[in-house]
């Protein structure tokens, strides 16, 4: 497919079901949006937008974008679950037609259409445009240096590559793992270089370093920022979600029928002499997942950095949806090609359907947890939490403590209230003595389970008496 018959317009059908998709996009992520429990991050970027005051070293302070908005939709809203969730869902739904767009003109309406589809619908994508966090942000800058990187390879005009990379320069400082996604087309481009040495290449050499010139500079003016914050985190931070963890979430939300549906999307466009989109396309998906899974060995690191794959991955998928489509010759090959894209996106929307209805929107359930130990304990109990600054939120900054204070301890406190996860990681049941020592002392009193792929934020509420000290 020659890429001047992709570009093209929305109209007629076309343009009423991209309105659908966008207004569907809008519904899913507004959803719940001020209703699911905050978490320790969000509870973290509201104090921090709020405040100015960044703490954690450089991690906040050379990431400032995103708590800089979210400090004005605070303004608005208040602090509020709205207020620090509006700017991800604004940038959440803007990521759609922004797609539709991008999609449209480099691979066709319908190849838009399909994978905007499958990024409406994506259950990580909404997850994290209903979550006070930078990813919705950053993904919708990654998506638009994509596509002004294509401005340049495809159409030749050099600025787009400059606008690229100053996309790019304003993700590194909305979050540091976007040095992940210029890493990604340094790598295309270095790949591209060599096989054009090799004379494997339909460019001069010239050509792919010409192209790598905005990159490598961005590059090189944020590193002394990124080997900071390197720096700092290996210093400070545990490296306590390993590799396997980070894989097991990847696959989460990135199941094998997905990856593999975008495989064959690759192949799709070599077949159609679009070989250099297809590897761009992989390495913006794969790079990012091989750096952060190497991180995680050596400090904390998170699948979310990953996040800004997904609108990739998402072209790939409609190339393959469109093709099914486009090849089959009769009625029962179409039929057939109907059917195994509804089979797709129909197991995306059950996927989703968990998020809202069984995983809590991936959420751990801190309001229940603070309300049912506040209805419970007795003037002077004290309540220590795995995540004390979000009981702080629900009850007040006096009326609970970080589980640390009493980590400290060789034995938990008496008269007090713990509420730890049951899973692995920090301030887990499983971790440290005070907390064996909690499960020997102190009496279970509550489960607040929730469970979705390789996590478990399942919050267990105990109570160790005074007694329990005495006897001791």
């Amino acid at each position: 497919m020659d890429t001047t018959e992709a570009t093209g317009g929305f109209r007629g059908w076309d343009l009423v079901l991209a309105i659908g998709i966008v207004t569907l996009a809008v519904l899913l992520r507004w959803y719940n949006l001020s209703a699911w429990d905050m978490w320790t991050d969000e509870v973290q970027t509201l104090w921090t937008s709020v405040s100015g005051n960044f703490k954690e070293g450089p991690m906040y302070r050379t990431a400032p974008v995103n708590f800089w908005l979210t400090g004005l939709a605070v303004h608005v809203f208040g602090e509020t679950e709205l207020g620090v969730r509006f700017v991800p869902w604004l940038m959440g739904v803007l990521t759609i037609p922004v797609f539709l767009w991008s999609c449209a003109k480099w691979f066709g309406v319908r190849t838009a259409l399909f994978g905007s589809l499958f990024l409406t619908l994506s259950m990580w994508h909404v997850a994290w445009s209903q979550t006070g966090r930078h990813f919705a942000l950053q993904t919708l800058l990654v998506l638009l240096a994509l596509h002004f990187f294509l401005v340049t390879w495809i159409e030749g005009k050099p600025w787009g590559a400059w606008v690229s990379s100053a996309l790019l320069l304003i993700g590194l400082f909305t979050h540091s793992s976007t040095a992940f996604y210029v890493a990604a087309i340094l790598a295309f481009l270095g790949v591209g270089w060599f096989a054009a040495m090799a004379g494997e290449a339909e460019r001069r050499p010239a050509t792919w370093l010409r192209a790598a010139v905005p990159f490598a500079l961005a590059m090189a003016l944020y590193l002394p920022i990124f080997f900071g914050i390197g720096r700092y985190l290996v210093a400070n931070k545990q490296a306590w979600n390993p590799p396997w963890n980070i894989v097991g979430s990847l696959l989460f939300y990135l199941a094998p029928w997905v990856l593999l549906t975008a495989l064959a999307g690759a192949f799709v466009l070599a077949s159609r002499r679009m070989l250099h989109l297809g590897v761009l396309l992989l390495f913006m998906i794969a790079v990012p997942i091989v750096l952060v899974t190497f991180s995680s060995w050596i400090t904390i690191a998170s699948a979310a950095y990953c996040l800004a794959s997904v609108p990739a991955l998402a072209m790939l998928v409609g190339v393959t949806a469109d093709w099914l489509l486009s090849k089959a010759a009769g009625k029962l090959e179409r039929y057939a090609g109907y059917a195994l894209i509804a089979g797709f996106f129909l197991s995306q929307g059950a996927v989703l359907a968990h998020y809202y209805f069984v995983y809590n929107g991936l959420k751990p359930r801190w309001h229940e947890v603070s309300d049912f130990v506040e209805q419970r304990r007795l003037p002077g109990e004290e309540f220590f939490a795995a995540e004390g600054d979000v009981v702080q939120y629900y009850l007040g900054r006096g009326k609970a403590h970080w589980i640390g204070r009493a980590d400290l301890m060789d034995d938990p406190a008496t008269g007090a209230w713990y509420a730890v996860y049951l899973g692995g990681g920090p301030f887990s049941v499983s971790h440290g003595s005070s907390f064996r020592a909690l499960q020997r002392l102190g009496d279970l009193v509550e489960v607040f389970p929730v469970h979705y792929g390789s996590k478990d934020r399942t919050v267990a509420v105990f109570y160790v008496p005074e007694s329990s000290g005495q006897e001791q």
